[in-house]
């Protein structure tokens, strides 16, 4: 049976009153459902985001209003990661917070559910259990046991986002990305040199209780003390000594963070430091954690020297000059 003009336009009209009132044409699926919307930034303390550069893989972990385990979702394509990136996380209406790692698609970390290694449980499995530790050895290391950390990391990424509220549509919401590695590149100058003129005779370890945090990124008590080992040694024609050591993040608070070089030819410590305490926290930008946490790179050159006149710079500032002899 054919329909009258008139029954026709306003069959069309109500029809699309009902799509315009419940929000769900193509335009605008975010009334569609309801859950998080998330995007990432790294800002390292400046104005440009630096989450698609750098970050090559993103996990949140989300946790209800009880402080509960929801759910965790991942995105490891480092291609899809750019500034653009939105994280789509399915939710019913509720209060969650999110805690996100990002750089852990290696093989370097573990989480942790109340100090053990294990999957976490939704709906049991609180906040407060979830932890992230580095992997680590347990290994001889220079006639002393020592837990070894034996290559180098991924860089690892942090940021919270807590009392979100998801409502009837889509909430969207940015999280703010912090670098939770340092790079320690270090050149040593005037070095003793063995019997064949190389270094062979040394033993270079940094030593570190910051291989573990929690969901709020602090480091708990029962960390224990890593030992890291150097990364990209090389020798320069002149004779300088460089490498790399790639930690775990640095803070201030008891937390050790030392350079020791050992003698295997004379049984001596040649330098054994906290590198933070005596040099790092001397550089006026560097004074605050806020300072160190905007900074992830640390250009460190030592002078072995007795005659040098500048004893040690970090990223270029002198910060040990002669008359405060190195030990």
């Amino acid at each position: 049976m054919k329909l009258p003009q008139h029954r026709i336009v306003k069959w069309f009209g109500l029809t699309l009153a009902a799509f315009m009132l419940t929000g769900c044409y193509k335009e605008d699926l975010s009334a569609c459902s309801t859950g998080l919307d998330v995007n990432f930034r790294l800002m390292k303390g400046g104005a440009v985001n630096l989450f698609g550069p750098e970050v090559t893989s993103v996990s949140v972990f989300v946790f209800d209003e009880q402080g509960l385990y929801v759910g965790r979702w991942d995105e490891f394509d480092p291609a899809l990661l750019t500034n653009d990136y939105v994280m789509h996380i399915p939710l019913g209406k509720g209060t969650y917070s999110c805690i996100v790692w990002g750089g852990m698609h290696g093989d370097h970390y573990h989480i942790l559910k109340n100090g053990v290694s294990g999957p976490l449980v939704a709906g049991e499995t609180s906040i407060s259990e979830l932890c992230l530790l580095l992997k680590q050895q347990e290994t001889t290391l220079y006639q002393q046991q020592c837990t070894v950390v034996d290559y180098t990391q991924d860089n690892q990424y942090y940021g919270n986002k807590a009392g979100v509220e998801v409502t009837n549509r889509i909430t969207r919401v940015g999280v703010d990305l912090m670098k939770n590695t340092n790079t320690l590149r270090l050149t040593l100058k005037n070095l003793p040199r063995s019997q064949s003129n190389g270094y062979d005779q040394l033993n270079l370890y940094f030593e570190a209780i910051n291989g573990r945090c929690d969901f709020a990124n602090i480091i708990p008590a029962a960390a224990r003390k890593l030992t890291y080992l150097p990364q990209n040694v090389s020798v320069s024609q002149n004779g300088d000594l460089h490498l790399d050591f790639v930690t775990q993040r640095m803070v201030y608070g008891g937390c050790d963070h030392k350079l020791n070089i050992y003698n295997t030819e004379t049984g001596t410590m040649l330098f054994s430091k906290d590198l933070l305490t005596n040099y790092i926290s001397k550089v006026p930008a560097y004074m605050t954690q806020q300072g160190l946490d905007d900074e992830d790179l640390y250009e460190i050159t030592i002078d072995m020297s007795p005659y040098a006149s500048v004893k040690v710079t970090v990223n270029g500032w002198a910060v040990e000059t002669s008359g405060n002899e190195i030990q």
